[in-house]
């Protein structure tokens, strides 16, 4: 049995647990929300309450109290009670985490910290602050679930026997391409203005300077003087919005792009399949969830250096399209790059199929059904020996 323990429902996870629930029921999910099921925290970047979506009561799950109200001693009463082989800890305090990992040792349950890179992009540390919070994770729990590859190698994780993927999964189900893709692009693109031959690049941000969206507005300027049929899309709420609808006005570009202002988790994906090319020039975004929904809508992908996912999943000739946040000049270069030649999309195709191989909700719930619980599918991936329970 698993028990992953967790701060609040997740619009990221949920369809993870939702999917583990088709292959398997020996899992629950705790969660330490105070029993509320939605979340209630005003975002500061925002200035509101982001709507997430509806708690999914398809997968096994109990409401705790929060974290500070007492909820680890509560989620660790359940450990005891139940005696799982693997708990999955994500969300908590480094604090809080580790009474939860020495509950596991007590009763053998193996420990799992979901451990992301969520400084890196802020501050890298040096080497030896870096090895030293390595071994604090190494030590502390008995197995890691990175978000990415990014993570390990930055630590210079190279024992993969403990570390097991665990990223920020995207909802294959939701964003794919289906049967009315078709009509909801060009119904959304008719509700919007922009002609169906027309070439989008869309923008999902907070408008503030972390996310940094006044760059993708200079740098579509630049594309937007040799490339008429194009528009910009750009989806998201902020302290910003004024001045980058002024610096809209002052480019004189403010009849090509198009705000739509924020949209909930449930529509997103509208705006994804509308859209051509995701455009994602973040000072600091460790992962970067939208740019990764991105490619499993199957739409083209540039990115800042700064942005995980798009260095995870931009590799090798795809490199060329991950660009300093402060490179206008290179970030107009490759969105013109696919404004000149709307077939070299395809290019992406090896992202697409990355993603969906193994960053999705769905690779993800049977790669942890078959590996983790040990389902009678397992020797389908080869050896057994990460379950620890033969």
């Amino acid at each position: 049995m698993l028990v992953f323990v967790q701060s609040a429902p997740s619009q990221l996870d949920g369809p993870f647990y939702a999917q583990l629930a088709t292959r398997t029921r020996q899992f629950v999910v705790l969660y330490l929300n105070g029993g509320r099921e939605d979340r209630h925290v005003i975002d500061p970047e925002l200035g509101f309450t982001p709507i997430f979506p509806s708690f999914d009561g398809t997968y096994p799950a109990l409401a705790l109290a929060a974290e500070e109200d007492g909820g680890i001693a509560a989620a660790i009463d359940c450990i005891r009670q139940w005696r799982p082989t693997h708990v999955v800890m994500q969300d908590q305090t480094w604090k809080g985490k580790l009474k939860i990992a020495l509950a596991c040792r007590a009763i053998e349950a193996r420990a799992i910290v979901r451990s992301d890179k969520n400084y890196i992009s802020a501050r890298a540390r040096t080497l030896p602050l870096r090895w030293l919070e390595g071994c604090f994770v190494k030590a502390g729990f008995g197995n890691l679930a990175p978000v990415s590859p990014l993570t390990a190698n930055y630590y210079c994780w190279r024992d993969q026997t403990t570390i097991w993927p665990f990223p920020y999964p995207s909802s294959e189900a939701k964003f794919a391409r289906n049967e009315s893709y078709n009509e909801h692009r060009y119904a959304e693109r008719e509700r919007l203005g922009i002609a169906r031959d027309t070439l989008v690049y869309l923008s999902v941000a907070k408008f503030v300077d972390r996310e940094n969206p006044q760059a993708v507005i200079k740098a579509f300027a630049r594309v937007r003087k040799n490339h008429a049929n194009t528009r910009l899309v750009l989806v998201g709420a902020g302290s910003l919005e004024c001045a980058l609808r002024n610096a809209c006005e002052v480019l004189r570009i403010e009849d090509s792009v198009v705000f739509t202002g924020y949209l909930p988790y449930e529509k997103l994906h509208l705006a994804f399949w509308m859209s051509d090319v995701f455009v994602h020039l973040a000072n600091n975004e460790p992962w970067g969830g939208s740019a990764q929904d991105a490619l499993v809508a199957r739409m083209g992908l540039i990115t800042s250096s700064k942005v995980g996912a798009g260095v995870c999943h931009l590799a090798g000739n795809l490199s060329r399209f991950v660009v300093d946040a402060d490179d206008i000049a290179g970030a107009s270069k490759v969105m013109s790059e696919l404004a000149s030649n709307p077939a070299s999309l395809a290019a992406f195709a090896p992202a697409w199929g990355a993603v969906r191989a193994g960053y999705t909700a769905e690779s993800l719930a049977g790669w942890w059904a078959d590996r983790v619980i040990c389902a009678p599918t397992a020797n389908a991936y080869g050896d057994n020996s990460l379950c620890g329970l033969q």
